[in-house]
């Protein structure tokens, strides 16, 4: 584990991340081997978690745990641009209990109009804590993108 305290944290959530997921008997997959594209290239980046749902569908989910403001919050809509790019697919970002800056959200506002754009069908990113984001994969009320918080 790297000796900086942010990536122990992300380790930490992770792990925590984890093994709620276990005690839920989710079947999900850590850190999987990005898809090849159509030009044979593969991304080296890893979306943290993919959940299997029930009904077929999944949830790809990436752990920031990020509780202060910093570089880590900034690099969020780069991050989720590439994932989108990699999986076309909705992203679930789990932080931590500070919610993400109003410029990150902006930036992951504008990156998902472009996508619903260039994939013809919504992409969207759910900005959400640890317990919320448990709290949708057990089948309760699903959050909608925080613009409740961008506007508040």
């Amino acid at each position: 584990m790297s000796k900086n305290p942010i990536n122990q944290s992300g380790a930490k959530a992770e792990e925590k991340f984890e093994n709620c997921l276990r005690e839920h008997n989710f079947t999900y997959k850590k850190h999987p081997i990005p898809p090849q594209k159509a030009n044979g290239s593969k991304s080296k980046l890893k979306i943290d978690f993919i959940v299997d749902l029930a009904d077929g569908n999944r949830m790809l989910i990436e752990i920031s745990n990020q509780n202060e403001q910093g570089t880590a919050n900034e690099k969020l809509p780069h991050k989720f641009a590439k994932y989108v790019r990699i999986y076309e697919e909705d992203i679930y970002l789990v932080r931590g209990k500070k919610p993400l800056p109003k410029e990150v959200k902006i930036s992951l506002n504008d990156a998902c109009r472009i996508y619903s754009m260039d994939y013809k069908k919504p992409i969207r990113y759910f900005d959400v804590t640890m317990e919320e984001m448990l709290d949708i994969l057990k089948g309760n009320n699903p959050v909608n993108n925080s613009l409740r918080d961008f506007f508040g």
